[in-house]
């Protein structure tokens, strides 16, 4: 029930980091400041949930 938490948090985790360093700057530098409150929000959002997982899978995978 457990076995893909880490697997689907490392993914999160990865595009979370992606939005906040490639996808935000780029918005930034191209002035379409309207999505860039959203994209900055599903960053920071996707990141903390993967990790959780992440961490959450292991805690569950270590028993």
């Amino acid at each position: 029930m457990f076995d893909h938490l880490v697997r689907d948090g490392v993914i999160l985790f990865l595009i979370g980091v992606t939005i906040l360093n490639k996808i935000c700057p780029f918005i930034k530098q191209t002035r379409v400041s309207d999505t860039l409150v959203t994209f900055l929000w599903a960053g920071w959002i996707a990141t903390v949930v993967g990790f959780v997982s992440m961490m959450a899978g292991v805690y569950v995978n270590s028993w």
